[in-house]
């Protein structure tokens, strides 16, 4: 191509006549049909005559065609290339001669090492390319070839096999080459032709036709045992004559082509490197030589559906975009950040000290400032100051409690589905790994401050965490916080400053007994739910 001499190829193909072209020549009408949907007229009526330069090797013999056809809907898998291949197998007595470009069906490896183990005189030549084809295709392929080899030699039948790549010479350069052919000998009695490999996708994923002719006398026998020769002869670099020579003297087809690999023409061992069969290259045999066909149906839209639903996810999120531009916006243009500060908020809320409406009004701004955004951390430290470790504690408790419920049931209301677009599968694996261990998974977000206080309840009800999970956990996670801040109130900030190892050690101690609250209650709670009784 391109006037670059491509490097040495062989292949090999069968011509008939007949009966058996005319067959093909329906199999091939019906194979263009369904891929097309266009019908194409039979050719009647006319002679093909058979090419004045190409000798036939057979007159007036059956032909058999061997198909694969993968499971269609309304139409049956078809596997009569692995039948062959497992019926040829299981009828030699003597060799069997194989050319093939890929080499991977573990199925026909175990036929194969089966027979060699019922007949023990029986031996094996197997011609392959040394590497295949690209990069891909190579670490894709090659896993499979070592693993068949490998059965073979784990069958103690290994010392009677031979997987062998041919190589040429010319002109002082030296290269390998390449085997695409697909051949199977048995004997002297069978000949196969097609465009089966031997490989999983083979079997029952790609759409394949071979040939095969049983010889019936010793005449027909003559010529599969010529042809057979012609092969090993191109191989090996001497004549056919000399291949059968070596085989009516030896009776070893591996004796057969031995050689001190001098000539021009020469049959190598094929060594595969082993760390090829890694991970990554059993991943892309999955893919690529697959045992049964990849469901085809909806294939570009499942390529697509996470590209799709990050886009219907963020259109879904654009609303609560919007409104945390407009938070943003008030807080930066408007007084609600000066209430953030504590003095001012404990100013607002010592006025309430005493009243009856003290905790109603509480809770309610603790909500309020939840659905804002507001920090819930201010909001406990000026609770505590203006009412005192008591009863300031349960009124920063039972708000920051409720104001968590409250964003809770907004994420389960009204962000699930827009939660879920967004993430996807990522939303249930974080809501089934809460929900193996929810009150520590919980606890420890509200102990570590990862994302905000109304973030999490969102996130939290739009995965649809356990309610009872997410209280128990928030509260936990809430509770060292509460206590520090409502036991000290306007201490925090000497402590801050002037941090004693006994102030230290209490802090420490605090956290300590919270951890092991957060364990216990997570185990009791497991517990339940795997024995409700």
């Amino acid at each position: 191509p391109a006037g670059v001499p491509y490097p040495p190829f062989h292949d090999v193909q069968m011509a008939v006549d007949g009966p058996a072209a005319r067959a093909l020549s329906e199999l091939a009408r019906w194979r263009w049909e369904r891929a097309s949907c266009e019908a194409l007229p039979a050719i009647a009526g006319r002679s093909v005559p058979w090419p004045e330069r190409v000798e036939p090797d057979f007159r007036d013999i059956a032909i058999g065609i061997s198909r694969t056809l993968p499971d269609y809907p309304g139409e049956g898998e078809v596997r009569e290339v692995e039948a062959l291949y497992e019926d040829m197998i299981g009828s030699a007595r003597e060799t069997i001669y194989i050319e093939n470009q890929f080499l991977t069906c573990a199925r026909i490896a175990g036929r194969l090492a089966q027979r060699m183990q019922e007949v023990p005189g029986l031996q094996a030549v197997i011609a392959a390319p040394r590497i295949h084809h690209s990069w891909v295709e190579h670490h894709a392929m090659a896993p499979g070839r070592i693993r068949f080899m490998e059965i073979l030699r784990a069958a103690g039948v290994g010392d009677r096999v031979r997987l062998l790549h041919p190589q040429a010479s010319a002109d002082g350069a030296t290269a390998d080459v390449m085997v695409h052919s697909k051949l199977t000998i048995v004997d002297d009695r069978l000949l196969r032709i097609g465009s089966a490999n031997l490989c999983n996708r083979s079997m029952a994923v790609d759409s394949e036709c071979d040939l095969v002719i049983e010889a019936t006398g010793e005449a027909e026998r003559r010529v599969i045992r010529g042809i057979r020769a012609r092969l090993l002869g191109e191989h090996c670099g001497v004549a056919p004559e000399e291949i059968e020579r070596r085989l009516g003297e030896t009776g070893s087809l591996l004796a057969a082509i031995a050689g001190d690999g001098s000539g021009d023409r020469r049959l190598w061992p094929v060594d595969d490197d082993r760390p090829i069969a890694t991970e990554q290259g059993w991943s892309l045999a999955a893919f690529a030589d697959p045992r049964r066909p990849l469901p085809a149906t909806g294939l570009i839209e499942r390529t697509l559906a996470p590209v799709k639903a990050r886009w219907r996810g963020l259109l879904r999120l654009a609303p609560i975009a919007i409104a945390a531009l407009l938070l943003a916006l008030a807080w930066s243009t408007t007084d609600l950040a000066g209430w953030a500060h504590p003095d001012r908020l404990q100013q607002s809320l010592h006025g309430l000290s005493g009243t009856g409406w003290a905790a109603p009004l509480v809770i309610a701004a603790f909500v309020l400032g939840g659905m804002v955004m507001f920090p819930v951390t201010v909001l406990i430290a000026a609770t505590a100051a203006a009412f005192g470790a008591w009863p300031g504690l349960a009124y920063a408790g039972a708000g920051a409690l409720v104001s968590a419920v409250a964003g809770y049931l907004v994420g389960r209301l009204a962000g699930e589905s827009a939660l879920r677009a967004a993430m996807g599968p990522r939303l249930h694996r974080i809501r089934d790994g809460i929900a193996r261990r929810g009150i520590v998974a919980v606890a420890t977000i509200r102990m570590v401050p990862v994302a905000p206080f109304t973030l999490v309840n969102l996130v939290a009800g739009a995965a649809r965490i356990p309610v009872l999970d997410f209280v128990l956990g928030t509260a936990l996670g809430l509770a060292p916080g509460l206590l520090v801040l409502s036991t000290l109130g306007d201490r925090l900030l000497s402590i801050l400053t002037d941090p004693s190892p006994a102030r230290i050690g209490i802090v420490l101690a605090v956290i300590g007994a919270w951890i092991a609250l957060s364990v216990g209650l997570q185990a009791l709670v497991s517990r339940r739910r795997r024995d409700p009784g």
